[in-house]
């Protein structure tokens, strides 16, 4: 049996209609055509564990939010795949999870993260 990546295709523009026709037809590939207008979408995106989620740059951001949010917090590492048709562009998002009690916590991971030289964090405000 081969092995194949679940892939999500959310959204319901022509951009993600033409995607799904054409990578039905690769092999390796499950796809799924998930709608913007599905309840509950992070929830089923958990129960079905993609791979990989593909969406349009066009998708209204309230939408990817209900996407996004939930389905990182059960799989933080699930890459999201970006169509961007105007500029013919794919952008890829990629997440990691950290545990952050504190705003201390934050700063630490800021700080591990997105280093500047000469940068005195001890001095700073913190809210």
């Amino acid at each position: 049996m081969d092995e194949k990546r679940l892939v999500v295709l959310y959204g319901d523009t022509l951009l993600i209609d033409g995607v799904e026709a054409s990578l039905t037809e690769r092999n390796g590939l499950d796809v799924i055509r998930v709608d913007t207008t599905i309840t509950n979408v992070g929830q089923h995106l958990r129960t079905i564990a993609p791979d990989l989620v593909i969406f349009d740059l066009d998708t209204p951001v309230i939408e990817l939010s209900k996407l996004i949010v939930p389905l990182l917090q059960k799989q933080p590492g699930v890459p999201f795949i970006c169509l961007d048709a105007e500029h013919s562009e794919v952008v890829t998002l990629a997440c990691e999870q950290h545990t952050a009690h504190s705003t201390n916590d934050l700063v630490d991971l800021i700080r591990r993260q997105f280093p500047l030289p000469e940068q005195d964090w001890e001095d700073s405000v913190v809210y």
